[in-house]
């Protein structure tokens, strides 16, 4: 396996992924099956982009605070793409009503965190989960000395959340771990139970 240090592309489009990124997620959307699967920082869109692909009847909405112009080819895909911070400043609220509406929508949700701040992220939009929903956070190592010792410059040189900043938010809102091998490729994944 060779170090990422950019990622690498899904049809042409950039996606800041670990390279087997899709070997993990692929089975795991075609289990699940979302109704929506809310994207928390777009990027480029090359992961927004197989999100769609892999899910196609899932409602795809995508935020980011940028790039507005050239993520439209993720609209002719039939991704709802929003240009637009939802979160105040200090990461401690929702400040969007939009979102919290597209959080509290009643189908199976899947939220994915991966924008400047994951640990805000995870822990304000964690709170507004239902028993059922999952979430998930990338960059995500369990500690910083498992980074050090075991993925960096080997797997991923990246490590923006570990367990210890979701742990709270993840005990308060009845968060569980499942698909442990989303590990490999950098990525949380929890459910909320009850």
């Amino acid at each position: 396996m060779s170090v990422i240090t950019g990622g690498c592309l899904y049809q042409g489009k950039q996606c800041l992924q670990h390279e087997s990124y899709a070997d993990v997620f692929r089975p795991f959307l075609l289990k699940e099956n979302f109704t929506k699967i809310i994207e928390i920082g777009t990027c480029h869109g090359g992961l927004t982009l197989f999100l769609k692909h892999t899910s196609p009847n899932s409602q795809v909405v995508s935020y980011d605070v940028q790039g507005e112009e050239e993520l439209k080819f993720l609209k002719e895909a039939g991704v709802d793409f929003r240009c637009k911070n939802v979160f105040s400043k200090d990461y401690q609220r929702i400040t969007d009503q939009e979102f919290l509406d597209e959080i509290r929508y009643s189908g199976k949700l899947l939220v994915l965190v991966d924008g400047g701040n994951k640990a805000g992220e995870f822990n304000v939009i964690s709170d507004y989960l239902r028993a059922g929903d999952f979430i998930m956070c990338h960059d995500y190592v369990t500690d910083r000395a498992t980074f050090e010792a075991e993925f960096k410059d080997k797997i991923w040189n990246w490590c923006e959340i570990t367990e210890n900043d979701i742990r709270d938010c993840s005990i308060r809102n009845n968060l569980i771990q499942v698909y442990p091998e989303f590990n490999s490729v950098v990525w949380q994944c929890k459910k909320k139970v009850k």
